[in-house]
């Protein structure tokens, strides 16, 4: 089922008029198009097993990403996972049963931030709706961690952002101009500063990224009890709060805002929808003892809105320090039958060249980003160069509003830049990413518990997410897809197991450098074999020595015109497994078809014995806060026995196309990945430590596999491309 066609295209916005601060009128200029050389390559699976909604992604300066996204407070654990091979692959980061932040709680919002002068990453759990847990990663690997570091009582919807370290300005020059300083917001339901029943928008700043102290102004103490009644007593009213920006040229923080008639903004306006941000100003002079307390919170409108904006605002600053904000445009409270205002969820920006001095008191008018007719939302932006910005949303062809149930409506990714972002007529480039849906259904936008009164699909949470290689200058995003429809219980209304996946800019201009993108690891053409790096199967994950038996060498597939033969082969022939606790050995393909999960495993037990199945996984469902249940882990443990033969270094599956959804010649295996893994053959469950979840060892690239009788197991194996930066 496909409602938009794979493409790549570019237009002309003309007539951006610049330097207003009177109420604004939407651009609605018809796009030019033209070809570009912007391409997308083939969406790698991050994990195969482990569900998790709105993925949060940051690349640090060897080229890695990482990516995080929440199992859920019901799971009470987030999964982070840190790329070591510049993308490619994706080993989990602590132990396979999660809880690498707090053992005790966690699952809640997740975030990734990154101190490129230090090359210092910073880890984000919230816990449930209590608190925050901390962690600092850093480039050698080492994790330190802290559970509850919210300056006050209950916290939503944290952000973060760094005034990087070695930064001559307040307040990292009156700490240690080595040290960075993290800063913080998120919602506290509980601080009575606010002023206000439902809380307020509460700072707080970290100089360790572990230890987080009072930002609102007015601290008093430093203890969560007396923190309550001075915090959020700067910023509580306003709709949506979103990403925050540091300014190393001012040591400012930014914090992106969207504010209804009903909600009303921090200045007190109530007649009208806008997009604005708060802006905190240290004064480590005045507050010796809290270097990073802000002296001053402002808020600043950006422009007026004719809806309410949806979810989160954006802000995000290019290396000019012209400070950019997107909004997805589109009330989430309307009624779902409500014919759609033309303007309505689509994704805007605006931008303000300022100086300090000024604050960022002149902006742009709005200028939309998606040209496409259809529904537009979970809008992301990052800036890079001059003028430079990468996009990513979610897109339907179907005109209605997101929230409105319809099982006909399907959800795709789209990529999207420009290089020219404040000229006066900037250009886009755009492409939709892979050729499934990530999505089917509605994507309910009202809230946790709109969404549970109205059985509302909430299984990709509330944002996907992307950011730019700092030293490629490509753009990567992230996102959920639980097109699988998995459910296994039928306690589970809402089918689909929400997998992450990143994608990869792979041709085009570069936002950070000069020069253009040219990578052909992630190709989009057809890839029956591919060679696999070796080396690379470390146990523990990440950190231990090589495992040969484990250490992938190639994967392999032919289609004979009724059977998949699915050939796996490893360094050396497999071996004892080196986790006692998960005797069994999995050599695993994974791959989507018709947007459904298949697989083909050949599983050695403890005492040598080996079995081959494939077919549909199920889902482990556990109970979620809504009292119904939710898809929470892929399930390999089923399927349908299988015929296979073991080779000098490997296996060899012959799998029925009856028992894989009846593919036929020429129809595409989607992003086919090859695991090896260990598992202790006990049903599936999420706890502290390493719990029931299958560790994975090793894993090739994500590629896509076009059926056809050309496809011969024991041909020369295509060698995995390298990368290169520039032409």
């Amino acid at each position: 089922m496909r409602e938009l066609k794979k493409r790549s295209r570019r237009w002309r916005l003309a007539g951006v008029v610049a330097l207003l601060l009177i109420p604004v009128v939407y651009l609605a200029i018809p796009a030019a198009e033209a070809s570009t050389g912007f391409t997308v390559g083939v969406p790698t699976v991050v994990d195969p097993i482990r569900g998790a909604g709105e993925p949060d992604i940051g690349i640090d300066n060897h080229r890695n990403t990482l990516i995080t996204g929440p199992a859920g407070s019901g799971a009470q654990t987030s999964w982070f996972w840190k790329s070591q091979d510049h993308g490619l692959t994706y080993p989990l980061i602590g132990p396979s049963g999660g809880h690498p932040i707090c053992q005790a709680s966690g699952g809640g919002d997740s975030l990734v931030v990154i101190d490129h002068s230090s090359d210092t990453t910073y880890l984000t759990d919230q816990e449930a709706l209590a608190d925050i847990g901390s962690g600092v990663l850093k480039s050698d690997g080492s994790l330190s961690t802290q559970c509850a570091t919210a300056p006050a009582v209950t916290a939503d919807r944290p952000f973060e952002a760094v005034v990087p370290a070695g930064t001559k300005t307040a307040p990292v020059s009156a700490a240690d101009p080595g040290k960075a300083i993290v800063y913080l917001s998120y919602l506290c339901d509980a601080c009575a500063g606010s002023g206000k029943s439902e809380g307020g928008l509460a700072y707080g700043w970290s100089d360790d990224g572990l230890h987080f102290h009072p930002a609102d102004p007015g601290a008093i103490a430093d203890t969560p009890v007396t923190n309550a009644f001075t915090e959020a007593a700067a910023v509580n009213a306003f709709s949506w709060h979103g990403t925050m920006v540091a300014d190393p040229r001012t040591g400012w923080v930014y914090t992106a805002l969207g504010c209804t008639t009903s909600s009303g903004c921090p200045n007190g306006e109530t007649d009208h929808n806008e997009v604005g941000f708060a802006v905190g100003k240290p004064d480590p002079s005045k507050h010796a003892t809290n270097i990073g307390e802000f002296d001053t919170v402002d808020y600043k409108t950006v422009a007026t809105t004719p809806n309410a904006t949806s979810l989160f605002p954006v802000l995000s600053m290019d290396s000019a320090g012209t400070l950019y904000e997107m909004w997805t445009e589109g009330d989430a409270d309307a009624s779902v039958n409500d014919a759609l205002p033309s303007t309505a969820w689509h994704i805007y920006y605006a931008y303000s060249k300022d100086t300090p001095d000024h604050a960022h008191t002149t902006w742009s008018q709005p200028i939309r980003v998606d040209r496409d007719p259809g529904t537009s939302v979970f809008g992301w932006m990052v800036a890079g160069d001059p003028g430079h910005l990468g996009f990513v949303w979610l897109e339907s062809a179907t005109r209605e509003h997101p929230s409105k149930p319809n099982a006909q409506k399907v959800w795709h990714p789209v990529m999207a830049m420009t290089t020219n972002a404040t000229a006066s007529s900037p250009q886009f480039s755009q492409a939709i990413v892979g050729d499934g849906p990530n999505h089917i259904g509605d994507i309910c936008l009202q809230g946790t518990v709109g969404c549970i009164e109205n059985v509302g699909n909430r299984n990709m949470a509330d944002f996907i997410s992307v950011d730019i290689d700092p030293s490629s200058g490509a753009l990567e995003a992230t996102w959920a897809n639980d097109a699988n429809q998995l459910a296994t219980l039928p306690t589970t209304l809402i089918p689909g197991l929400p997998i992450i996946e990143m994608a990869a800019q792979t041709g085009g201009e570069r936002l950070i450098g000069t020069g253009k993108v040219k990578d052909t690891r992630f190709a989009t053409t057809s890839q029956p074999s591919i060679g696999d790096a070796t080396g690379d199967s470390r146990f523990p994950v990440g950190s231990g020595a090589n495992v040969p038996g484990l250490d992938i060498a190639n994967s392999s597939v032919h289609w004979t015109g009724a059977d998949l033969q699915v050939q796996l082969d490893v360094k050396a022939p497999p071996a004892a497994s080196p986790d006692a606790t998960k005797p069994t050995r999995w050599y695993l393909t994974v791959w989507q078809f018709d947007h459904k999960l298949y697989f083909a495993k050949a599983a050695i037990d403890g005492l040598g014995n080996v079995t081959y199945t494939a077919g549909s996984p199920k889902s482990f469902d556990r109970l979620g806060l809504n009292g119904q249940t939710v898809a929470t882990l892929v399930d390999f443990s089923g399927g349908t026995m299988v015929r296979g033969t073991r080779t000098a270094n490997g296996f060899t599956l012959t799998i029925p196309s009856t028992v894989v959804g009846n593919p036929v010649n020429g129809e595409l295996l989607e992003a086919l990945t090859a695991y090896t893994a260990l598992d202790n053959g006990l049903p599936l469950e999420i706890g502290p430590g390493a719990g029931n979840v299958p560790t994975l060892v090793d894993a090739t690239p994500s590629r896509d596999v076009r059926l056809s009788g050309a496809t011969i197991i024991g041909a020369t194996p295509r060698v995995q491309a390298t990368e290169a930066d520039t032409d």
